[in-house]
């Protein structure tokens, strides 16, 4: 039994062996690639193409822009 206080570790379960984390061994489940077929590519990923292709031009025309101004009084 238990009580308030009472610092005992509790024994830990064993673990079967060759079940250490971080093992240099590859197994199976991490070396086999999966096998997917390629699809189309579909209309809901072009914004997520767009929105960051027409940030970084913004950006770099703003950075063109502010270039070309700065010394304008």
């Amino acid at each position: 039994m238990r009580m308030p206080g009472d610092t005992r570790l509790e024994a830990l379960p064993r673990r079967r062996p060759g079940a250490i984390m971080g093992s240099p061994r590859p197994t199976a489940a991490r070396t086999a690639a999966p096998r997917t077929k390629a699809s189309p590519m579909t209309g809901s990923r072009i914004p997520g193409l767009l929105v960051p292709a027409v940030f970084l031009l913004a950006l770099v025309v703003g950075a063109f822009w502010y270039w070309r101004h700065r010394d304008d009084d």
